[in-house]
């Protein structure tokens, strides 16, 4: 009987195993299908007809040999622009300007534009708004006191919201490549109510004057996004931003509750 159980065990542990690998890893490490975008915002760059001096080619030459030797480390695409004008494009290790890319944390600037849009429009007042109020929704929200009802969206924006939160400290990954279940941001990528997850946090320093990187916080903008314009953080920033940028193709996933996954390393871009 106990075999047997041992036995369930470890086969339960490794379907775990193989599906977190799969969510949060798998997809980042394949060269992604080519998908052929006809146009592209940096294709239009316009320059004057006098265009004053020639760049020197061989100095571009060396920073792409530099680039393939791995002197710069793991780059997957180099674009230079001067005066206006598309001077350089080189894509390397298999890459190519018709594949989506992930973007990883680069997608937390990404959200931040969205939140400046959606305040430029009206959807929110601004950054000094509390983010409970945001979230009407949640009437029992854990280790609730005076400093988790006083942060604000510039707090969460700045990251410097005061949850309890370990991020950078503690391995993404063990070893093969496992997600680690006692780094803080893979934790939060378990919970089926990501929202609620991040707002039940206790507070370890008071809103405002540390900073602390943190995941949680550009999800939070998420649901504000979807809250306030009663849009995704996707559709509106497709609408508001991406195809503005000439950016047609483009994908961006979600989790439960049709929250986008604005933390990083889910928005994927051919630019």
């Amino acid at each position: 009987m106990k075999k047997k159980i041992l036995l369930f065990s470890v086969v339960i542990f490794t379907v775990l195993v193989v599906f977190l690998y799969r969510k949060i890893v798998g997809p980042a490490l394949p060269l992604p299908h080519t998908l052929h975008q006809v146009e592209y915002a940096v294709d239009n760059l316009q320059g004057a007809d006098d265009y004053p001096f020639e760049l020197d080619k061989k100095l571009l030459a060396e920073i792409v040999n530099k680039v393939e030797a791995g002197d710069y480390g793991n780059i997957h695409s180099l674009l230079i622009i001067h005066n206006d004008r598309l001077v350089l494009e080189k894509y390397f290790q298999g890459w190519t300007r018709h594949m989506l890319h992930p973007c990883f944390s680069a997608t937390k600037s990404v959200t931040s534009a969205l939140i400046g849009i959606a305040i430029e429009q009206g959807y929110i007042n601004g950054v000094d708004e509390t983010i409970l109020s945001y979230f009407p929704e949640y009437n029992d929200i854990h280790n609730l006191d005076k400093r988790k009802e006083s942060i604000t969206l510039k707090d969460v924006l700045t990251m410097t919201a005061g949850f309890a939160w370990d991020e950078m400290n503690t391995p993404y990954l063990l070893a093969w490549r496992i997600p680690n279940p006692k780094n803080d941001a893979i934790k939060l990528g378990l919970s089926w109510d990501l929202i609620k997850s991040v707002l039940d946090l206790p507070i370890s320093t008071p809103p405002g004057t540390k900073l602390v990187y943190n995941s949680a916080c550009t999800l939070l903008l998420s649901g504000i996004l979807k809250n306030k314009t009663g849009q995704s953080a996707e559709r509106f920033a497709g609408k508001n931003l991406f195809n503005p940028l000439g950016i047609t193709h483009w994908k961006w996933d979600t989790g439960p509750k049709g929250i986008t996954l604005t933390s990083g390393g889910a928005i994927s871009s051919p630019c």
